[in-house]
């Protein structure tokens, strides 16, 4: 409940308004949603479903409560939208698109090329997001800037980064120490870590951003331009990223396979 009801800068990061144009906004987001996961094949027949069960067997309409609710108690309260929040309407969507497209094959009177061309045509999309996804969970950038990190670390040698959550990759090695600079307090992330003057800075998008963001919300713009401007003394060492077939995140969370810029402190790279 506090979930819906408060305002949380860092979780909502788009909210759609309570008003009519939001609501409209966020309602539309839905049938977006619908198409990007299903591909046109399947959500066409998912609907032919829906308008036969609604002219000839209206108790098959029940079906849709449960996802009518979800939308109605949970979706439009929060006034906000991510890809993955339709997964609960998908599974209804499907089961009627499972019916649409039972209803085509049936027409067709045996195994033929006809029907094969159907299913391959219906089911391409969704096979093309699952294989792409798949990709990029499995190659994940995070993965490859572990091994450079390993290998190209100085003994002792520190990473810091905005405290939001698991964004660093997994380093292995026991001498390797992290800096989580304070996202309760961004104004003093960037004076804490001049301070500081770790050796290596990793700034990369998390759940918090908003999509297109090359890092994280709680992480201040001003740190981030300053490493990349190398006004805080910093230059590029390393960039992580796995371009995928589909350069757009299926689930919309920009810290699966993110761009992972490495950032080390230019005395560092004089010495090697």
């Amino acid at each position: 409940m506090r979930f819906l009801l408060v305002r949380n800068p860092f979780v909502i990061t788009d909210p759609y308004p309570a008003t009519l144009v939001g609501m409209v906004e966020l309602v539309s987001c839905i049938p977006a949603a619908l198409f990007w996961l299903f591909g046109p094949v399947l959500l066409a027949s998912a609907a032919g479903a829906m308008i036969h069960a609604f002219r000839r067997e209206r108790k098959t309409l029940l079906f849709v409560l449960p996802a009518a609710a979800y939308v109605l108690l949970f979706i439009l309260p929060l006034h906000y939208f991510k890809l993955r929040y339709i997964i609960p309407v998908a599974f209804t969507t499907g089961i009627f698109a499972a019916r649409g497209i039972s209803a085509v094959l049936g027409t067709i009177p045996g195994w033929t090329a006809r029907k094969a061309a159907i299913l391959a045509i219906a089911f391409a999309w969704p096979v093309i997001l699952s294989a792409d996804l798949g990709f990029q969970m499995t190659h994940d950038s995070h993965d490859d800037a572990a091994k450079w990190l390993s290998a190209k670390l100085p003994p002792h040698s520190r990473i810091a980064g905005c405290d939001s959550g698991p964004i660093f990759p997994h380093v292995t090695r026991k001498d390797i120490g992290f800096m989580f600079l304070p996202a309760v307090a961004p104004e003093i992330i960037v004076p804490e870590f001049s301070r500081q003057r770790p050796e290596f800075a990793i700034v990369a998008p998390d759940w918090s951003g908003r999509d297109g963001m090359e890092f994280s919300r709680v992480c201040p713009a001003a740190f981030y331009s300053g490493l990349k401007d190398g006004s805080l003394g910093y230059e590029l060492a390393a960039e992580f990223k796995t371009h995928s077939l589909i350069e757009r995140q299926l689930l919309d969370y920009p810290s699966v396979n993110p761009r992972i810029p490495i950032h080390r402190r230019k005395e560092l790279a004089a010495r090697s």
